[in-house]
C-alpha cells in the first residue's frame, strides 16, 4: 500500500514533466497516443527507480566513508593516550631515588613488579589493538576505493614502537637498579644486626665488670678472674 500510494502521488508530477497528457485528454484518444502515454510513464518511473537505487548506493558509500573517518579518529585518540602513558611511565621509572631502608626498597620492588605484571600487559594489549585498528582502517578505505590513511607525525606505528622500546629500556634499568639497591640494603641490615649484637655483648661485659669492681675494695688486675679477662680480650679483638 505504501508503494502504491507513492506511485499515485508521483502521477501528477509525472504529467508535469511529460508533454503527452494533452494528447490523451480527449473523449476518443487514438491508440498511438495512448501507447505513447503509457510508455512515457513506464520510462519515467524506470528513471525514478534508477535514481532511487543510485541514491541508495551513494548513501552506502557515504556511510562507509563516515564509518572509516570515525575509526580514524578513534585510532588517533587511542594512540595519543598510549603515547602519553608511555612518556609519563618513563618519567616515573627513570627516577633512581630509592627509600633509605630495606622495607622501603622492598615496597618499591613490589610496586615495580605489580607494574610489570598488571599495568604493562594491558597497555601492551592496547598497542596490539592499535595495529589491528590501523589494518581495519586501511581495509575499509581500500574497499571504498579511497587512498590509504597515513597517521599524523608521531602517531605512526613506527613511532609507537620506538616509544615502547624506550619504555622497555627504562624498565630494564629500573629493575637492575632496584635489585642492586635491595642487595645493598640487605647488607646494611645485616651489618646493623651485627652491630646491635656486639653492642649488647659489650654492654653485658661492662655490666659484669662494674659488678666485679664494686665487690673489690681496691681495683687491681690481680682480682680479675681468668674468665673475665678472656672476655675482655675477645671483645677487643672483635672491635678490631
Amino acid at each position: 500500500m505504501k508503494n502504491l500510494s507513492a506511485k499515485l502521488t508521483a502521477v501528477p508530477h509525472a504529467e508535469e514533466n511529460l508533454c503527452v497528457s494533452a494528447d490523451v485528454n480527449t473523449e476518443n484518444p487514438d491508440e498511438k497516443s495512448i501507447i505513447t502515454y503509457v510508455v512515457s510513464y513506464y520510462h519515467y518511473f524506470s528513471k525514478m527507480k534508477a535514481l532511487i537505487v543510485e541514491g541508495k548506493r551513494v548513501g552506502k558509500v557515504l556511510d562507509k566513508c563516515i564509518e572509516a573517518e570515525n575509526v580514524i579518529h578513534r585510532y588517533e585518540a587511542l594512540a595519543s593516550e598510549l603515547l602519553d602513558w608511555i612518556d609519563k611511565t618513563i618519567a616515573v621509572i627513570s627516577n633512581q631515588k630509592f627509600a633509605n631502608s630495606l622495607s622501603g626498597v622492598q615496597h618499591q620492588l613490589q610496586a615495580f613488579t605489580s607494574y610489570c605484571t598488571v599495568e604493562k600487559p594491558s597497555k601492551f594489549q592496547e598497542k596490539g589493538n592499535l595495529e589491528v585498528l590501523l589494518f581495519t582502517i586501511q581495509s575499509k578505505l581500500r574497499a571504498n576505493n579511497q587512498k590509504p590513511y597515513v597517521p599524523p607525525e608521531g602517531k605512526l606505528l613506527a613511532d609507537i614502537n620506538k616509544a615502547w622500546e624506550r619504555l622497555e629500556k627504562a624498565e630494564h634499568e629500573r629493575g637492575v637498579a632496584l635489585r642492586k639497591e635491595l642487595i645493598r640494603q640487605e647488607k646494611l641490615e645485616l651489618l646493623a644486626q651485627r652491630f646491635d649484637h656486639k653492642t649488647t655483648m659489650r654492654q653485658a661485659w661492662l655490666n659484669e665488670n662494674q659488678r666485679l669492681v664494686s665487690q673489690v675494695p681496691s681495683y687491681s688486675l690481680i682480682h680479675i678472674n681468668s674468665s673475665s679477662l678472656l672476655k675482655c680480650i675477645y671483645l677487643i679483638l672483635d672491635m678490631l
